[in-house]
């Protein structure tokens, strides 16, 4: 007879592909919009209560087909094959076909580990060659598990143990396979290439910095006509500038054609101030002027001198302030550590009284944003000034928006720790140094005018 050469073939050529299943690297997983084809060999043990089913478990052999329709859901229609021996003389074999169309839920459980769960219904039919006798159809539904094992991105080893119950009967059969899934198509996994670090790999070259800097604000303002006597004139820039360009040769006062003795400090690199020797005197017009000669950190400097003009209060409107050290940057007033309770955020009424200059300087220039940058000493661990700073930033932000009335988006708050200070401290551990006092501080920025 052929059909053993047959179920040779059939045999031989499974394990060819299971061979070749394993020999193929890679990972996948259970993908979506694939169509699947999974030929499959196993056993399948009929239950004896009817005559026509007194048959030997026996080989199977068979094809599913399937579809994705996502990386859970699938169905397939099977067909399979056995050929039984007779338990009983009056029926010496049989042939048996099943077919159906079975739902599959796939537990992704990683890409390459796929257990699923099945169901479905169809038919069987047996047939007698011996007796000339067939019985056709018997209503089969089935249930069961399985496991596919992705061996690449589109090869699985697949087994599968099924109940087949056929109702008319009230039959219960056995079916369990083992095969071969392959996946065509279907939405694959991005695929993640993992590259070698180049030893002495060159730096690529910087981009180069043309921008020209620009003023974006001064103190006093151009054309302010109540200026404070003991102020210091102040000047910021767009971006960060080179210190050693900003001096008394580059940023001037005047008034009329005749200088006015004093010093230039740079607080910090994007703003710098005019210190007179003696304070400006009231009700008279003064000239600013930054030139040409201030450049920033890349070298570029300003299209054109920058001149604006003021004029200081009369008499009766001058106040020296004496009861606090006061430092004002970019014509706001600077926080520092006496501003807020000891180790808090929580403001003074000295803070308080600071904070609401700025909140005039806000209102009296509605198109201003600012960014509130807390700053913080030495002492202590990074991770706590980093948080001590960012809540006094907030703080102060609070004040401004719940107290003074400004709209909240127009104010940022920034927290940098102990990580851009002022002044380099010595001995961190002296909290009441000058460069401890000076890094202890609450900053604002403009950052839109």
């Amino acid at each position: 007879m052929k059909k053993p050469s047959i179920r040779k073939r059939l045999l031989a050529s499974l394990l060819s592909l299971s061979l070749l299943a394993l020999a193929t690297p890679g990972l996948a997983e259970n993908r979506p919009g694939a169509v699947t084809i999974s030929p499959y060999v196993g056993g399948y043990h009929f239950d004896h209560e009817q005559s026509y089913q007194n048959l030997e478990t026996s080989p199977i052999f068979g094809l599913r087909a399937g579809y994705n329709f996502t990386e859970n859901w699938g169905a397939e229609a099977r067909f399979g094959y056995v050929h039984a021996e007779s338990r009983s003389p009056n029926y010496p074999e049989a042939d048996v076909y099943s077919y159906g169309i079975d739902a599959l839920y796939h537990f992704n459980v990683t890409p390459n580990f796929v257990p699923f769960l099945a169901a479905g219904i169809g038919g069987m039919h047996h047939e007698f060659p011996a007796k000339g006798l067939g019985f056709y159809p018997e209503y089969a539904a089935n249930y069961g598990a399985g496991i596919k094992y992705f061996v690449s991105d589109s090869i699985a080893l697949r087994g599968d143990v099924r109940h087949v119950i056929l109702p008319d009967d009230e039959l219960n059969n056995l079916e369990y396979t083992a095969g071969v899934t392959f996946l065509i198509g279907g939405e694959r996994p991005a695929v993640v290439t993992a590259v070698a670090p180049v030893p002495d790999c060159p730096v690529p070259a910087p981009v180069l910095d043309t921008t020209a800097p620009t003023v974006s604000l001064t103190a006093p303002v151009k054309g302010a006509t109540d200026a404070d006597v003991d102020k210091h004139v102040s000047v910021a820039f767009s971006e960060p500038m080179d210190p050693a360009t900003i001096n008394s040769q580059t940023f001037t006062l005047k008034k009329g054609d005749t200088l006015i003795a004093g010093k230039v400090k740079n607080p910090s690199v994007t703003s710098a101030s005019f210190t007179e020797a003696d304070n400006l005197e009231p009700d008279t017009r003064y000239t600013a002027t930054v030139t040409t000669g201030a450049k920033d950190l890349a070298g570029n400097a300003l299209t054109s001198d920058y001149v604006w003009s003021f004029t200081t209060a009369p008499l009766q409107k001058v106040v020296t302030k004496t009861e606090t050290k006061v430092v004002v940057v970019n014509n706001f007033v600077m926080l520092g550590s006496s501003h807020f309770e000891f180790d808090k955020a929580t403001l003074t009424p000295a803070g308080k009284e600071m904070l609401k200059q700025n909140v005039k300087i806000l209102k009296d220039n509605p198109a201003l944003r600012v960014r509130i940058a807390g700053h913080a000493s030495a002492a202590g661990s990074d991770q706590y000034n980093q948080v001590l700073s960012e809540k006094r930033a907030e703080a102060a932000r609070n004040f401004l928006v719940e107290e003074g009335g400004i709209a909240s988006n127009r104010i940022e708050t920034i927290g940098y720790g102990e990580t851009r200070p002022a002044q380099v401290e010595s001995n961190p551990a002296d909290l009441g140094s000058d460069a401890a006092q000076a890094n202890m501080s609450v900053v604002f920025e403009v950052i839109e005018k």
